[in-house]
């Protein structure tokens, strides 16, 4: 049963809704844990006032950044199939 304010998904009463209701809670968990991970990286590049030369050319960090979103998204479309 739904409510005034309600959050989360209303309860299942069919197991395709209950996998539906998993599927959003495993996305949620994924993006959380993505959007966790860019904010810590982001204030330590904020707060860490030493500059690295090895990250002007930022090739690794380019590759890092590619590779790991694309590795959750595989992971998060795996359920899907």
């Amino acid at each position: 049963m739904s409510w005034l304010g309600q959050l989360l998904l209303q309860d299942g009463n069919s197991p395709i809704m209950h996998y539906m209701i998993f599927f959003h809670d495993y996305a949620m968990m994924i993006i959380m844990m993505i959007i966790v991970l860019y904010i810590y990286v982001l204030m330590n590049m904020l707060i860490n006032k030493n500059i690295d030369r090895m990250m002007i050319s930022g090739q690794m960090i380019e590759v890092v950044w590619t590779i790991i979103p694309m590795v959750f998204l595989i992971i998060l479309a795996f359920p899907s199939l």
